[in-house]
């Protein structure tokens, strides 16, 4: 029998809420997280914070959250910069869709950021 390689290992939901620091679990891979974002990216995080915060007044069911897990399936766990999301109930982590996604692209993310959640997010709207 051969060793088994890394890649071989398929993670889920359960495993994931058992690691210790930041991660999301992409298709049953753990892929760790960027050290905490400069301050250029946490500033334009609180700007768009505030301003899609602003536009809610009117709209009881709905918030505006930064670095919420959203679990997608039960081996997909992202973590997107910011969501608008409306009528979760679920207190741990997003069951459903936000209404929007952002995510502030950095050169140690884009090619994640840009073709793997994109992928993900315009696949589960």
């Amino acid at each position: 029998m051969g060793a088994l390689r890394l890649e071989e290992i398929h993670y889920t939901y359960n495993d994931y809420k058992l690691w210790k620091g930041d991660w999301e679990l992409m298709s049953g891979h753990p892929v760790a997280m960027s050290p905490a974002p400069m301050r250029k990216h946490q500033s334009l995080a609180s700007i768009i914070i505030t301003e899609l915060t602003n536009q809610l007044d009117e709209c009881p069911s709905c918030e505006v959250l930064g670095e919420v897990d959203y679990k997608v399936s039960d081996d997909t766990v992202l973590r997107p910069d910011i969501v608008l999301t409306c009528g979760e109930t679920n207190e741990s982590y997003l069951t459903k869709a936000p209404e929007i996604v952002v995510e502030i692209i950095s050169p140690s993310t884009a090619k994640r950021d840009e073709i793997y959640k994109f992928d993900v997010y315009e696949a589960e709207k």
